[in-house]
């Protein structure tokens, strides 16, 4: 059987400088980063931690919603804590990573867990973002290849996003 459940994350902002919609990797302290972007907003996904979206930028204010991990000093620092769009399959769990729509009007990617999880769950999120519009849009797929039993957080979707863009007071922990 199939679960499919559509999202979108939308942040309004006015529109800064450069038009069209890209799709670009780089490699950084968390491995690939996968980003998309507009005139809006920029998201960045890592495949190799459970195709979370760790990042997602208002490029009119600079503003990072979305706490991806605690600062390199912090005692729990380094470990990808946070994140949005945690489908609870596996926090380091890699993914694979597919374009599939790239035109400077619109952009899609695929991220899909590698191999089932215990449970013979497979996740697959399809990401898009459109040239006009302040709205990345998250459709998930959650594919049962075994047919067991779904119980605990297999289907739950976690986010940890922080409008104010501002880090936590790391001091009351």
């Amino acid at each position: 059987g199939k679960l499919i459940c559509i999202m979108g994350v939308m942040l309004m902002m006015v529109t800064p400088a450069f038009a069209g919609v890209t799709v670009r990797e780089k490699t950084g302290s968390y491995g690939k980063e996968i980003i998309l972007a507009n005139k809006f907003i920029s998201a960045s996904f890592f495949p190799e931690w459970g195709g979370r979206m760790g990042k997602l930028v208002d490029l009119k204010t600079g503003v990072d919603v979305v706490f991806w991990d605690y600062p390199p000093d912090h005692p729990k620092g380094g470990g990808g804590m946070g994140g949005a769009l945690d489908d609870r399959g596996g926090w380091d769990r890699k993914y694979k990573y597919t374009v599939i729509e790239k035109t400077p009007q619109e952009a899609a990617i695929v991220l899909e867990s590698a191999a089932p999880n215990y449970a013979g769950i497979i996740y697959k999120k399809i990401l898009r973002l459109k040239e006009n519009r302040p709205l990345l849009e998250v459709e998930y797929h959650y594919i049962n290849t075994g047919q067991k039993d779904t119980g605990g957080y297999n289907l739950m979707i976690r986010n940890f996003f922080r409008p104010s863009g501002g880090p936590p007071d790391w001091k009351n922990e």
